[in-house]
């Protein structure tokens, strides 16, 4: 397979604030989408102050710093995800930047203490 042309490549940060911005279109707009009389009734994301739809954008959007913080990227993406979900806010893909930010922690992390604070902020998420 031949790579792709040197001039066609994106920096690193534009790819990453792509994948940001399309991690936030997918978390919001599946969220939306989402059939609210398939499932229990749950919170609108405009409850709280649009307090949805700010934990869904922050969440996304965080993404855009993994590689140079995905510590601290992945624990805003768990709190964001640890709120939204314990106030049973309508339920959709808002996983999606969790999931990207803790593949990251694992991937681009130091090691041992990367896949301890993982492996306490998956605890934590469950217990949460």
């Amino acid at each position: 397979m031949q790579r792709a042309p040197a001039w066609f490549r994106l920096p690193v940060l534009a790819q990453d604030a792509l994948l940001a911005l399309f991690i936030t279109v997918m978390q919001v707009q599946g969220t939306l989408a989402r059939d609210p009389t398939a499932t229990t009734p749950a919170r609108a994301l405009t409850d709280f102050g649009n307090l949805g739809y700010v934990l869904l954008i922050v969440s996304g959007l965080v993404v855009a710093g993994r590689r140079r913080w995905p510590v601290a990227v992945f624990l805003t993406t768990a709190l964001a995800s640890l709120v939204y979900y314990s106030l049973d806010i309508r339920d959709g893909p808002g996983w999606l930047g969790l999931f990207v930010a803790l593949y990251t922690l694992t991937a681009y992390g130091d090691g041992r203490r990367s896949l301890q604070i993982a492996g306490a902020g998956i605890a934590a998420l469950t217990v949460g």
